[in-house]
């Protein structure tokens, strides 16, 4: 493969045809797990992926294949780069980078995008905190589990 990095771009858009067969395979895994267990794989998971963001964007950051090596032990010195991914969205470059980018400020549209977030954030807690999001989980699991009978 001549481009093992995908132009540039962050995740399995190669695996996007597979996609059918990961459903399958999660949900049978999700079903077996309890809820807590499954939060906390999703917790790491999406930390872990966080962390390999900025391993690649700013440690590997060339055009050939690290290996697995480079890769894993780039994982911890890749946290400290962390914040530097949150930074690099368009309300930050709107609102507060626009000089250093040579840019023109665009206060509306560095707001607009933060008041989106902030909504989408706020209705996150929201379902959360009533515990309908957990509850459908759980409910979801237990619907879809088989019913075992006291006579089986």
């Amino acid at each position: 493969m001549s481009d093992w990095y995908g132009g540039s771009s962050f995740g399995g858009r190669r695996y996007l045809v597979l996609m059918p067969f990961f459903i399958v395979g999660f949900t049978t895994l999700a079903q077996r797990l309890s809820t807590q267990v499954a939060l906390w794989a999703v917790a790491v998971l999406t930390a872990w992926n966080i962390a390999l963001m900025a391993n690649l964007t700013y440690l590997i950051a060339d055009r050939y294949d690290p290996g697995y090596v480079r890769l894993f032990g780039g994982q911890l010195k890749a946290l400290q780069y962390v914040p530097r991914e949150f930074v690099q969205g368009h309300a930050v470059r709107a609102l507060v980078l626009w000089h250093v980018l040579h840019e023109a400020p665009d206060p509306v549209k560095g707001l607009t995008l933060l008041t989106l977030e902030a909504v989408c954030v706020v209705a996150c807690m929201a379902i959360a905190a009533q515990g309908q999001f957990w509850g459908w989980v759980g409910g979801a699991a237990s619907a879809a589990a088989p019913s075992r009978s006291a006579s089986a």
